[in-house]
């Protein structure tokens, strides 16, 4: 984050008790925190070569996608959940990063996001 100098950038941390992410290679880890600075990286992937659903979650909300891909996996659907950060600096990345994020032919996507929609629909 403190590496772009050519826009504005912030930090908005929270005080709710929110889990820890365990960040690794280890089994049951979660992808590392470096796809922050590209605005949105894959934190859990899904456990097939394609997911059936994309759950994007954005700060605080990012542990409410994860408890929802357990859930999920119960139930036999395959979940991968992306921390998006940052909207534009994601929309700033190479094309083919976004869609290896996201990928087009996964329609069924779902964004975690407190009382705010705007910008969901671009």
């Amino acid at each position: 984050v403190l590496e772009h100098h050519d826009r504005p950038a912030g930090l908005a941390l929270t005080r709710q008790p929110l889990p820890v992410l365990e960040r690794g290679d280890g089994d049951g880890a979660y992808a590392s925190a470096e796809g922050a600075a590209r605005g949105g990286y894959v934190l859990a992937d899904s456990r097939g070569d394609t997911p059936d659903v994309i759950l994007v979650g954005t700060g605080s909300e990012v542990h409410i996608a994860l408890e929802a891909r357990e859930l999920l996996a119960a139930d036999g659907v395959d979940a991968r959940v992306v921390s998006m950060p940052c909207r534009e600096w994601f929309a700033d990345q190479p094309y083919a990063y976004q869609d290896a994020v996201l990928p087009p032919g996964v329609r069924a996507r779902v964004s975690v996001e407190a009382a705010v929609a705007q910008g969901w629909r671009d």
